[in-house]
């Protein structure tokens, strides 16, 4: 199931499915040759963590993704 139809089939506020969108859209047009930074700011309460797992289960032909986060509470939460 690629990241449109995960997208689809979840129950996410608007802002999460713009920022999905903006993701996708960044990853499909990314190139390494010539790459330029990407960053998507939200308020606390906003459902990033949901946005981080939509974005990192759901886009064919990644295997691996790599979240930096400042706070050891962001990662135990991500690690249940």
């Amino acid at each position: 199931m690629g990241i449109k139809d995960l997208l689809s089939n979840l129950k996410v506020w608007p802002h999460q499915k713009d920022c999905v969108e903006h993701c996708i859209n960044y990853l499909e047009k990314f190139d390494a040759d010539d790459p330029h930074a990407a960053l998507n700011r939200l308020p606390t309460g906003s459902g990033k963590s949901g946005i981080i797992t939509i974005v990192a289960r759901g886009f064919d032909g990644y295997s691996n993704v790599l979240v930096l986060t400042p706070s050891t509470l962001i990662i135990l939460q991500r690690s249940r």
